[in-house]
């Protein structure tokens, strides 16, 4: 649609990055895959709760996510960890969720591997609910997302690499607390994107 359309132009233009695909997951389908999964298993160090999502992790170890506490755990913004024996509020917010994501990520393509994602069946599963629950560009077929799943079926989550923007806390006009990117510094980082190579800066 049209608001995909200018999200995509938006973020390409703005950060002068090419943009292949676009994949949107609703909740339902998020949870859908991790169920599908089996739940993905993460490390706590210590209690964790959010009870705007409804997190509630209350022993250290670890813990299978169902896809309900999945969601709740990649959507968590007002995070309380126990610290001393108290409950504490997590102070990296955004950022902070930003490494709990991609920590998820790299925990869920090891389960997916586990699994052995080279089993139609199994693929199978997965397209079902993404059928049903996932919107791709014009451009993605099922096929291909079949193909991906299949490429990357034994590919482990600590071989991925992450990366996120430099930026510093803002408040906008209207008193919205956001994220404003530190444009300098970013170069480097998404030189990466733009196929330059991590030592390559930008003049600009």
């Amino acid at each position: 649609g049209l608001g995909e359309q200018a999200l995509i132009d938006t973020v390409s233009e703005y950060l002068r990055v090419p943009i292949n695909h676009y994949v949107e997951v609703d909740f339902g389908g998020f949870r859908g895959l991790v169920d599908t999964l089996g739940g993905i298993p993460i490390y706590f160090d210590t209690p964790m709760r959010d009870e705007w999502t409804g997190l509630d992790v209350t022993e250290p170890g670890c813990h299978v996510l169902d896809g309900n506490q999945a969601l709740a755990f990649a959507r968590a913004r007002h995070l309380e960890v126990v610290v001393d024996g108290e409950w504490q509020t997590d102070p990296t917010s955004d950022l902070g969720r930003i490494s709990r994501q991609q920590l998820f990520l790299r925990r869920s393509m090891d389960r997916a591997a586990s699994l052995g994602l080279g089993d139609a069946g199994k693929v199978s599963k997965l397209i079902d609910v993404a059928t049903k629950h996932v919107s791709f560009d014009q451009g993605l077929s099922l096929g291909d997302v079949a193909s991906l799943i299949r490429r990357f079926a034994s590919f482990a989550g600590d071989d991925m690499q992450t990366f996120s923007l430099p930026t510093t806390p803002f408040e906008t006009s209207e008193g919205a607390q956001v994220l404003q990117l530190n444009v300098e510094e970013a170069q480097p980082t998404l030189n990466i994107f733009r196929g330059l190579g991590v030592a390559t800066a930008a003049p600009e």
